[in-house]
């Protein structure tokens, strides 16, 4: 499961906490709303299939009057005084209400490289339209936040930073892993290119070709298309004695690897936040990063903040004493949700605020008991 994922999880589950004057209503394709059969939330199902939804988002995309008018009428019956677009574009397009986009990362302009040309042509034709004609956006991190304003010129005044939350993790509770003998640093990541496992593969030969390195490496994530690629470098460099990929794991079996782990290694050259660095902290285990602003944003010690590319820097934090706690507090998934509501209010009060000045009688009344968020 990767982080936007992860954090769509966590943010559903902690919003019925928060429902007490605000009606939160979600908004799911048929065949997924099945999931959210227990949920308290009011839940909406989208009588259409997957394909067409994707084909809706991509006609979207390629014609400026085409709409997705079937979901448009759902979203109007639903009457939401705000709607959260969670994932950096907004689809519908039209919003009958006040909006707010989520804007995880833009690596797709950072590493243009790293993504598909049909990629590059969807993000391109929908994020910056997204963060253009939302009223509000909310940026997982200071660092994303720059990138926004930086590529797309958006006004600072429209940009909440919300962090991603964490589970409140005990290191007592979480029995380290026996799927590996001996010591082991622990890689959890989908093999896409930005995530840089080249790099740690050549840096670990380095340092094993010298007789300095007495560990495994464990992988574990999602094998994409660049997975056969990562196959030929460890058998260039004869590391298929040390590098063991476990493919999908439970999300439990990631926290007991990560538990009986000498290190966390996370060498990703973008990232719009960094879940498994912090959760690696809260299980009193060594984190030992690349340099972006964004680990240095989340608190990891400069002692674990490395330039991977230098198989000495990497063994130096291995041995480093420094104790492995992040600078600065983080959030849990309940602050997450909350801040994340408030926006939305917020954004709602003075959309609604906006209309009574502009069209009387056809305001959106935000004030009333029961306000509504799609």
């Amino acid at each position: 499961i990767g982080g936007t994922e992860t954090y769509l999880r966590e943010l559903i589950a902690h919003l019925p906490q928060l429902a007490d004057d605000t009606e939160i209503v979600l908004l799911v394709p048929q065949e997924v709303a099945g999931v959210f059969a227990d949920s308290p939330l009011r839940v909406v199902s989208v009588p259409h299939s997957l394909r067409r939804i994707a084909a809706l988002r991509f006609m979207e995309a390629a014609f400026a009057n085409f709409h997705a008018t079937s979901i448009e009428r759902i979203i109007a019956d639903v009457e939401p005084d705000a709607i959260l677009y969670p994932q950096q574009s907004m689809f519908p397009k039209r919003a009958p209400c006040a909006s707010v986009v989520i804007i995880h990362d833009l690596y797709h302009l950072t590493f243009p490289t790293y993504c598909s040309r049909l990629q590059h042509w969807f993000r391109n034709r929908t994020y910056p339209a997204a963060v253009a004609n939302a009223d509000r956006v909310i940026a997982v991190s200071e660092v994303t936040k720059r990138s926004v304003i930086e590529h797309y010129g958006c006004d600072p005044q429209r940009i909440e930073v919300v962090w991603h939350g964490i589970r409140q993790l005990s290191p007592d509770k979480i029995t380290p892993s026996d799927l590996v003998s001996g010591p082991y640093l622990y890689y959890p990541a989908v093999t896409l290119p930005h995530k840089n496992h080249q790099l740690l593969f050549r840096s670990i030969a380095r340092l094993r070709d010298q007789g300095r390195f007495p560990y495994r490496l464990v992988l574990t994530g999602a094998k994409s298309k660049h997975w056969p690629q990562l196959e030929k470098e460890i058998q260039s460099l004869s590391l298929q004695e040390i590098v063991l990929h476990l493919g999908y794991v439970s999300y439990g079996t990631v926290l007991s690897l990560m538990r009986g782990a000498e290190s966390l290694v996370f060498p990703s050259r973008c990232e719009g936040f960094g879940i498994p660095v912090i959760e690696a902290a809260m299980l009193e285990r060594k984190m030992i990063t690349s340099q972006l602003d964004v680990f240095a944003e989340i608190g990891v010690p400069d002692a674990y903040r490395i330039d991977f590319a230098d198989a000495t820097a990497l063994e130096r934090a291995l041995h480093d004493t420094t104790p492995p706690r992040l600078l600065r507090e983080p959030s849990t998934w309940l602050d997450c949700a909350r801040e994340t509501v408030a926006v939305l209010t917020q954004t709602a009060r003075e959309h609604a605020s906006m209309n009574r000045l502009s069209l009387p009688g056809k305001m959106i009344a935000a004030s009333e008991p029961q306000r509504r968020s799609a």
